[in-house]
């Protein structure tokens, strides 16, 4: 395994015209900034499913009954809310499937830049 990882390198280093050593900074000085990109992906989509969700909530249910809204119908009828509350979970499965995959490579990245580099040699 050694010798096949450090041919991939030598051989992408060859290409580039510059030494090893030289990818491989490159790539261990990636890795945190990969995993900041990553973390700003994932709470990107954290924040957008938790204002989707709040919103949908706020007009699916009915207001209180006051003196200045006597009707404490919800803004949204039935067919309304069953097509927002789809599309709410359907984006909570998008959320959570994009978390899912982009975690592994935040932590790696964060906790263990050397391991990070290494599976972007051998991709």
């Amino acid at each position: 395994m050694d010798e096949k990882i450090l041919h991939s390198i030598n051989e992408l280093a060859s290409k580039l015209g510059v030494t090893a050593e030289y990818i491989w900074g490159i790539l261990l000085r990636q890795a945190p900034i990969s995993a900041i990109n990553n973390f700003i992906i994932m709470a990107s989509f954290v924040i957008a499913t938790i204002l989707a969700i709040r919103y949908t909530i706020r007009k699916i249910t009915p207001p209180d009954a006051t003196k200045e809204n006597p009707h404490p119908y919800a803004e949204w009828n039935d067919e309304t809310s069953v097509f927002a509350l789809a599309e709410v979970a359907l984006l909570v499965g998008v959320s959570a499937l994009v978390i899912l995959y982009l975690f592994p490579s935040f932590v790696s990245a964060l906790v263990n830049p050397e391991y990070w580099a290494l599976k972007q040699i051998l991709k």
